[in-house]
């Protein structure tokens, strides 16, 4: 949508595109079987009013300013294939003179980009966006029903992930605005479950008696979608697009139009190349990938059960966990005979462990053997690293919920330069990637670091932090990019005495401190004998953390036997 938007805008001369002389706009899901830039420009684009050595002279004129707009690479049938031409072309060998933008989810940018290329990373249906929308249309002036709604979308990391798509967090939204409780989306195999329902039951509303009943038929019944589904993804190129007459023949006409209706397929009219005298056919395509998942999961699941033995040994080479991850979480958790397979054919990729946890958590419920698996996973140290994929970060924190929410103690959380602050509100930490971690509350030993950005932790975070961690026996917090309380609240002391919690921070600077429960002060835990100790006060320093470098050298000189005067 964005693409074509900006199509518009340079046919409309906008003045952000008015530079350019050409823009070429190809949407790579119909590029399959392409030679050349110039085929595809003549086929899709131009018809037989101009020939492909005409487009070739004009492309390779440096004094016009062209920009070619690829659309979609995740969806180019033909990106498997070494040395086609629009990799070519994104690795500078074709075309060098030529501005190339494209267009890709975050999972699947091409190795081929020249090193000048530069990122722009689009968050989707981000918070903002969310928020203005559900005060606008779903909740209007209620701004309780609207913190509520925002709090799911925050708080759950499925929910977090998925409804980044517009349509699935209008749908989830409006769905659960005036229902009582939660909807229980405690894995991403449930909420499209609901989902999908509701593209059905929001039509079926509109229909008869009679009506409803074909309707429920096909809503339970799509083996043939399922199968055009799994070909499709699994084929050695992946063919998202199809004829509308073929697909017909396949799945009915009955229920095509049904599919079609209710916003699940989309026909799309496009260029036909193979005949001059209808210049154009209309193809069909599933609304969203995911959607195209949801249903290959449902075929994978048919051939994993154990009478059938027609699952190709190279499942995971056709359909490459990094690219369909959603094919394999959905087969788990629509079918728990098909998990215990899906895990012994990731556990062959040494890539796949984060994906194998992804799915296993998506159990409905929580068998034995999945327990074992997630114990065995926590019983070490658990990292959330900065650097880490928005996946891994999802993978984790959903680790550690599980973990959290069977009773299984986590033995430590180490935060790796990820933490931004503490909700107090919400009682869960917020990482930098806007990722939420509640429920913590098996969790024994935990770790913040941070080295890159200031953080200051006030009492009443520090307090809800450990009201979170309801079994936590250490707290451990470094270096002095955080900055921590000097103090504790006398009355808050009985509690957190009677748990007997290690609150331990390290400033950095060769200072460890330790809190102690008597008056609610700061202790030295730790000082390396012989180790000078360093401290800078810097003008620009804030007023607590000049407190704590005050502190640093009465406790520092304390320690040594020195006496003081400031």
């Amino acid at each position: 949508m964005l693409s074509l938007r900006l199509a518009h805008d340079w046919r409309i001369d906008e003045p952000h595109v008015k530079n350019i002389d050409i823009l070429i706009y190809l949407n790579l899901r119909q590029l399959g079987g392409m030679k050349s830039i110039h085929e595809a420009i003549v086929k899709c684009l131009l018809g037989r009013s101009i020939t492909e050595s005409d487009v070739e002279q004009l492309l390779e004129n440096e004094d016009i300013k062209t920009l070619i707009l690829f659309d979609a690479h995740d969806e180019y049938p033909d990106k498997d294939i070494k040395g086609n031409f629009v990799s070519q072309i994104l690795g500078g060998d074709l075309l060098p003179h030529v501005s190339v933008l494209l267009t890709t989810r975050s999972l699947c940018i091409p190795e081929e980009c020249d090193g000048r290329t530069g990122r722009i990373k689009l968050t989707g249906f981000d918070e903002r966006a969310r928020r203005e929308y559900v005060h606008k249309v779903v909740t209007g002036e209620d701004e309780e029903a609207t913190n509520k709604i925002m709090t799911q979308f925050s708080t759950n990391p499925i929910l977090a992930d998925i409804c980044q798509v517009p349509l699935f967090a209008v749908i989830y939204a409006h769905s659960v605005h005036g229902t009582e409780g939660d909807l229980d989306f405690s894995s991403v195999t449930r909420f499209f479950e609901y989902l999908v329902c509701c593209f059905h039951v929001h039509a079926e509303n509109k229909g008869t008696d009679a009506e409803k009943a074909k309707f429920q038929r096909f809503r339970d019944n799509h083996e043939e979608l399922d199968k055009l589904s799994y070909e499709a993804l699994s084929a050695e190129n992946q063919q998202l697009t199809w004829d509308e007459e073929k697909t017909i023949t396949k799945l009915g006409k009955e229920f095509y139009k049904r599919y079609v209706n209710i916003g699940i397929l989309v026909e799309e009219e496009v260029m036909n190349r193979s005949c001059p005298y209808n210049p154009y056919k209309v193809e069909v395509h599933f609304f969203h990938k995911l959607l195209t998942e949801w249903y290959a999961a449902h075929h994978l699941v048919t051939l994993l059960k154990p009478s059938l033995s027609s699952l190709p040994e190279n499942i995971l080479d056709l359909m490459h966990p990094s690219d369909l991850q959603h094919v394999y979480r959905f087969a788990c958790g629509l079918d728990p005979l098909a998990a215990p397979r899906v895990l012994d054919l990731l556990k062959k990729k040494w890539d796949c462990d984060s994906l194998a946890v992804l799915c296993a958590l998506e159990q409905k419920d929580m068998v034995s053997d999945v327990l074992v698996t997630v114990r065995d996973l926590v019983s070490r140290d658990v990292r959330i690293r900065k650097d880490d994929s928005r996946l891994l970060q999802r993978t984790t924190i959903e680790l550690v919920h599980r973990a959290c929410e069977h009773g299984i103690p986590v033995s430590c959380l180490r935060l790796e330069s990820c933490f931004r602050r503490f909700d107090v509100t919400n009682l869960c930490i917020v990482l930098e990637s806007d990722f939420h971690l509640a429920n913590l509350k098996t969790v024994k030993v935990l770790h913040i670091e941070e080295w890159y950005t200031d953080v200051e932790i006030t009492r009443d975070e520090l307090l809800g932090l450990l009201q979170t961690c309801e079994r936590l026996t250490e707290l451990r917090v470094d270096p002095r990019s955080i900055l921590l309380p000097l103090s504790i609240p006398p009355e808050t002391i009985p509690s957190l005495k009677r748990r007997n919690i290690n609150i331990l921070y390290d400033r950095g600077n060769g200072l460890v401190y330790r809190l102690s429960f008597e008056h609610g002060q700061w202790k030295i835990h730790n000082q390396p004998a012989g180790q000078p100790l360093e401290v800078e006060i810097l003008q620009s320093d804030s007023q607590l953390e000049q407190e704590w470098c005050i502190q640093d050298l009465k406790m520092g000189a304390e320690a040594a036997g020195v006496s003081i005067v400031l």
